[in-house]
């Protein structure tokens, strides 16, 4: 079995020093993109993603930065059920202050940190601009290494030769004192 890891990080800005510690506060995002690992519906073994198909007329969600991402860039078995597994790896150096996701998925999405089940889930489809979506997730986030995983099923086709498009579509900041 290969193991590779790739951490996908942007620094974003230096920030400030704050006057009473004399510390920098730090912001960087962790992106959906092809350097996060996926595994399923049609890869066995764990590959990198790859950018969805433009999906459909319905995805508004907008996400700076994030792009959308499936395992394959059409849905292999647009008449069946299909669940994918994402996963990214990112260092946090110094004392997270505050961490917010930014999400968006067709259809179901849920969402682990360290091996933590977060509150951070949505059954129902979240492409839309209105139905995209935030969560703070502050808490799970440890100084070091550090581990998101999502899982995402996408439902089958209503109508037989549907196109039925699939994708993770998301953003983390993080904002650290170092």
């Amino acid at each position: 079995m290969k193991f590779f890891l790739v951490l996908s990080i942007v620094l974003v800005s230096l920030g400030h020093i704050t006057s009473d510690t004399g510390m920098k506060e730090v912001q960087f995002y962790v992106f959906s993109d092809l350097y996060n690992h996926v595994k399923g519906p049609t890869h066995e073994e764990e590959g990198l993603a790859v950018k969805a198909s433009e999906g459909h007329k319905l995805w508004t969600a907008s996400i700076p930065g994030a792009t959308w991402i499936w395992n394959s860039e059409v849905v292999s078995e647009p008449g069946s059920q299909q669940t994918a597994y994402f996963k990214n790896f990112f260092a946090v150096e110094g004392k997270t202050q505050r961490a917010i996701l930014d999400i968006a998925a067709d259809d179901s999405v849920w969402v682990k940190i360290n091996g933590k089940k977060t509150e951070c889930f949505r059954q129902t489809s979240s492409y839309t601009a209105e139905s995209q979506f935030q969560c703070d997730v502050t808490k799970y986030i440890e100084v070091d290494l550090n581990r998101i995983e999502f899982k995402v099923v996408n439902k089958p086709a209503e109508k037989e030769n549907e196109a039925n498009p699939a994708g993770l579509l998301y953003r983390l900041s993080i904002n650290t004192l170092v």
